[in-house]
């Protein structure tokens, strides 16, 4: 899986917002050092943007691009993230082809929150913790999704 996308992250978190905003900063590894951080800023898709309440639910199964997309909807103040913290797997893929034919890939990016948090490999927590059990799941259940309604509706 060559994972997903920063710029479909973006354009999705851009529907939040009627103005700029600043949502994450990324370095890149370059030999021995780390290029200047890119701060990245969404622009707003439209003048009317979906401002009401937003619930983001994530799991440990949450990574690659619906990570970026989880940390921009975050600096917007009518998100909240609930769930479990994210997988940690935030860095696009520098990839290689060995001499023996075999790919790989190393992660050569940081992401950082605008406040400085770095989450690779710790997974970005969520605003409200919520335990998710397969139990529940297999037999047609889901608990988080129930809550996250009735936070929504105002319980």
């Amino acid at each position: 899986n060559p994972g997903g996308s920063d710029t479909v992250s973006f354009a999705i978190a851009s529907h939040f917002t009627a103005q700029p905003v600043d949502v994450l900063t990324k370095t890149t590894r370059d030999g021995d050092s780390q290029t200047a951080p890119f701060t990245a800023t969404l622009q707003p898709f439209d003048t009317k943007p979906l401002g009401q309440p937003v619930i983001v639910l994530t799991s440990k199964l949450t990574g690659s691009a619906a990570e970026i997309l989880t940390m921009a909807l975050r600096e917007m103040p009518q998100v909240t993230v609930m769930g479990e913290a994210t997988s940690g797997g935030l860095s696009d893929v520098l990839g290689f082809k060995l001499p023996n034919g075999w790919d790989f890939g190393l992660s050569h990016q940081t992401y950082r929150t605008m406040d400085g948090s770095l989450y690779e490999a710790i997974g970005i927590p969520p605003d409200i913790l919520f335990a998710i059990e397969a139990a529940p799941l297999i037999s047609g259940e889901d608990p988080l999704l129930r809550a996250a309604f009735e936070r929504a509706r105002g319980g």
